[in-house]
């Protein structure tokens, strides 16, 4: 007996060749053949707090200002050799730049200045295929990779 799905089919990857120009999909340098399937930003910075004598907030500091995103891609090959092998090209070692492009879904993506946040990891079966998520931060004064 077959399978019973309900609901709407819905494909929520981009590719970074979807579109002539890269336009309906994700280009980020230095990684190729993304498919992009989950992404999340969040505006982000650190608070410094000011009591009064009662305990309570008088005053907010906000510093560090920065958006940290987390992409997130499968790859798969036509065996369990090529998989790891794209593992292992796709990876990025902290403190790495990447430079997204272009991004239509996504337009707050696009920088050329995201730096690679520890964390980085391989998920996924020794079977077929494995996933990389790579947490990325965003800082306005940071905008290349120490030389």
């Amino acid at each position: 007996m077959a399978a019973t799905i309900n609901g709407v089919a819905v494909n929520f990857g981009f590719q970074g060749t979807a579109g002539a120009d890269g336009s309906q999909g994700i280009s980020i340098t230095g990684i190729t053949g993304v498919l992009l399937q989950n992404f999340d930003q969040t505006k982000a910075a650190e608070l410094e707090r000011v009591r009064d004598g009662n305990g309570n907030d008088v005053v907010h500091a906000w510093s560090n200002i920065h958006d940290e995103a987390t992409l997130e891609w499968v790859l798969a090959g036509a065996s369990l050799a090529e998989t790891l092998t794209g593992v292992s090209l796709s990876i990025k070692s902290p403190g790495s730049i990447v430079a997204i492009t272009a991004c239509t879904s996504m337009p707050g993506l696009v920088s050329s200045y995201w730096e690679v946040q520890a964390g980085a990891k391989i998920s996924g079966s020794n079977a077929d295929a494995k996933k990389v998520s790579m947490p990325i931060h965003l800082l306005p004064g940071i905008t290349a990779a120490a030389s």
